[in-house]
């Protein structure tokens, strides 16, 4: 790994980092802040009214009126915005680990010292992990600091929000790895982020077909929306397994490929 490569890829990208991270801060602290204001809908007769999968994940467990609502509604928001913008961070930020330097012609200025490729794509991966780090990092801490001020009636377990964090995190490193074998197949930035924007569409739509076509529960398989359920592990405190590794498994297979491919490519422009 070299040192100078890391800290210009964090430098050059810090804004966005923490923006990007300032908005999961906020986006955690405000629902559970929102809670003391949504505790009268009820929304487990809400959810059950809408075609399975469109309200985020059913809760179904041995729970108070008040906790299977709250579960039913952290469901409901969480998979209707942090997901996305999980998915839409390690998209751009992936994709810009390649396209953006070639974009500006500095890609060849950075391979110019005595620097393998390979070392090159390691660290870019190295600031990737860090940059997807400090944003789920920041959505547990908002959250955790909701849940202490805001929602004393619910028993939230703060190490099941972690390990529900860790599971945002396996997800927001897959959809980069997806950013990063684009930008190393294309190279060109419009191209890459607008390649990356279509699949995150498609896969998104096909999250929702698979939730309300009759017969198409194997058509999910298809899409990683489909493998970050936080309810799973907050109202049961069951590490999904089967999540686990196919997220892990789409980072393994798309950071080698991006290795393998950006070893031979063709950098001129």
């Amino acid at each position: 790994m070299s040192g100078p490569i890391l800290r210009m890829t964090l430098r050059t990208r810090r804004l966005a980092i923490f923006w990007f991270s300032v908005g999961t801060f906020g986006y955690g602290l405000m629902i559970m802040g929102l809670w003391p204001f949504m505790e009268t809908i009820d929304w487990t007769a809400m959810v059950e009214a809408l075609p399975e999968g469109m309200a985020g994940e059913r809760v179904v467990a041995d729970l108070s009126p008040t906790e299977k609502s709250f579960y039913q509604y952290l469901s409901t928001e969480w998979s209707s915005w942090l997901q996305l913008v999980a998915a839409y961070f390690g998209i751009w930020i992936g994709a810009s680990m390649v396209a953006r330097d070639f974009g500006n012609g500095a890609l060849d200025v950075l391979l110019s010292p005595p620097i393998s490729r390979t070392t090159f794509i390691l660290t870019r991966m190295s600031a990737l992990l860090l940059g997807a780090s400090l944003l789920c990092s920041a959505s547990l801490v908002g959250a955790a600091i909701g849940v202490l001020l805001w929602v004393p009636d619910v028993d939230v377990r703060l190490a099941d929000l972690a390990l529900m964090h860790v599971q945002l995190l396996l997800f927001t490193l897959a959809t980069s790895g997806i950013g990063l074998v684009l930008a190393t197949l294309i190279l060109q930035p419009g191209r890459t982020y607008g390649v990356g924007a279509l699949l995150l569409v498609l896969m998104f739509l096909l999250t929702i077909v698979a939730a309300v076509a009759s017969g198409g529960e194997w058509i999910e398989n298809f899409t990683l929306f489909s493998y970050w359920n936080p309810i799973d592990q907050l109202v049961h405190g069951t590490f999904v397994w089967k999540d686990i590794i196919v997220l892990s498994s789409v980072t393994l297979a798309t950071s080698t490929a991006a290795i393998l491919i950006f070893r031979r490519r063709d950098l001129v422009v």
